[in-house]
């Protein structure tokens, strides 16, 4: 007999909880570091959901640098 709950048993290998949409926005945006950082690019490395959004974060960022005028570079912006 087949358990009822089966679909709710962990299976390895598969992603059933996911990081909120704030923290993969942060990450995307680079504005996670560390070692909260790392476990959110796990995730994302292992999430075919999560890349998708990240995917599509970076292409509206696309877009929106696009979209800005173009700014001169300070004289000294590629010193160290």
């Amino acid at each position: 007999m087949a358990h009822p709950n089966l679909d709710t048993l962990a299976i390895p290998g598969r992603i059933t909880h996911h990081p909120a949409l704030q923290l993969v926005e942060d990450r995307a945006r680079g504005h996670i570091g560390g070692a909260a950082g790392l476990l959110l690019d796990i995730h994302i490395d292992m999430c075919a959901h999560c890349q998708s959004i990240v995917r599509t974060l970076e292409h509206l960022g696309g877009i929106l640098l696009e979209s800005l005028a173009p700014v001169p570079m300070a004289e000294d912006a590629l010193e160290i």
